[in-house]
Parts: structure tokens; sequence; C-alpha cells
């Protein structure tokens, strides 16, 4: 998950096989909602794809989740009372763009793709393009924030770095599904 409330709260659902492959199977993205909205989403996600939750290795999550705030539960907390324990992401924006570039392939050099992204993550699919090298940092991603209305951004680029971190570092054999 990548967390958000003025920008977009990007969740993807991920699996993976036994030769290593990594699919992201689907997204929920809803802006200017609260967890208690959002979990249901989440929940309808799972079932739309008859994923029980005990069957989720992990549920990572970007580091904002667990900041406090004022004494105010965390984001993490609210997830947690609706039955989703978050973890932290590695959230290494270099590590993980090389991990995105390497794993979709490269055709021209006989590199074939570990990756791949369902037709149902609409908002992935349409902000992957927009991604640009950062000047200052090339082989990082730039970073984007959404305008007012909620348009572009990186906010599923940035949760899909984290599923594909998770995915590629967690352990297991046949199909596991983790989601961010």
């Amino acid at each position: 998950m990548d967390y958000g409330y003025v920008h977009w709260n990007m969740v993807y659902l991920f699996g993976r096989d036994d030769d290593g492959n990594i699919y992201v199977i689907d997204e929920v993205a809803n802006r200017r909602d609260m967890p208690e909205t959002i979990a249901p989403d989440i929940t309808e996600m799972l079932n739309r794809h008859n994923v029980k939750k005990n069957k989720i290795e992990q549920f990572v999550a970007g580091g904002d989740v667990f900041s406090e705030r004022g004494g105010e539960k965390t984001v993490a907390a609210k997830y947690e009372e609706k039955g989703f324990s978050l973890q932290r992401a590695n959230m290494n924006r270099i590590s993980g763009a090389m991990e995105i570039a390497t794993r979709l392939g490269d055709p021209v050099h006989g590199k074939t793709a570990t990756l791949f992204i369902s037709d149902r993550c609409e908002k992935l699919i349409g902000v992957i393009p927009e991604m640009q090298h950062n000047p200052n940092r090339p082989e990082d991603v730039l970073k984007v924030n959404a305008d007012d209305d909620g348009d572009g951004g990186d906010d599923p680029y940035d949760a899909f770095r984290y599923g594909v971190m998770a995915a590629q570092s967690s352990g297991g054999a046949g199909v596991s599904y983790s989601y961010t």
C-alpha cells in the first residue's frame, strides 16, 4: 500500500509462481477515504479472487502508515482493527526501480519478462509510461505528486514498487499472495 488521503491510496494484490514470476493481479484505488472505508474495498478485491486473508503472505506499506501523530492511532493500527496487519515496505527507490526494470525484461537482449500486470490495474498501467528518470539521480524514478484534482502522481508506482520488492524477497513454494 502506498497510503494517501489527498493523494491516491493504492493497494495491489500480487502473486508469485514457482518459477519466480510476479503477477500484479488487482488494484484498489481510493482518494479522500479513511481506512474504515478502504478496508472493505480491500476485502472485496480479495473475495473477487477467492483469496482468504490467512493466505496472504504479507501486506507491506510505506513508512508513513506507522507514524504517530499527536496521540492518534497510527494508520497501521486502524488497519489492524480491520484485520489487516501491515509491515514496513522496503522503500529503497533505486533498488526498486532496478528490480522492476530487470523484471520487465529486455526483448532486444533476449531477456524475458518475469513481471506481469493484469488489465485490472488501470491506474498502474496508466502511470508507468509517465514515469521518468530523476535528472539528479538517473538510476531513480522522478518523484511526482498528484495535483489537487488527483491527476498524475506516482502513488500507483510507489505501491507497485513496494509490492515487487516484497514479492521478490518472499520465500516459499507454490503460489503465494502479497498485497501492498
